[in-house]
């Protein structure tokens, strides 16, 4: 659905002229003192290295940390969903 030629212009008319705002980039922005984060990306789609860059720089800020309770919470997630998704 994303097309890099678009990619641009659109973040223009969100970013205005600023496209490394940390509000219209993550990437940019400064990753001590966040809680976990779930990225996910497509092998084929056109912010899979963006995704992956910003996968890399929470896991070197220290996001992410694996904690019970999240482990515990994603547990009940999936039996929430199993419970109503047929298999």
């Amino acid at each position: 659905m994303i097309q890099i030629g678009g990619l641009r212009d659109t973040g223009k008319l969100y970013a205005g002229d600023d496209l490394r705002n940390p509000l219209a980039a993550p990437l940019y922005g400064d990753f001590k003192g966040l809680p976990a984060l779930l990225v996910q990306v497509g092998t084929h789609e056109v912010l899979l290295d963006d995704a992956t860059r910003v996968a890399d720089k929470a896991r070197a800020a220290g996001v992410g940390p694996h904690l019970p309770e999240a482990a515990d919470a994603v547990r009940r997630i999936g039996e929430f969903v199993r419970e109503r998704i047929p298999d």
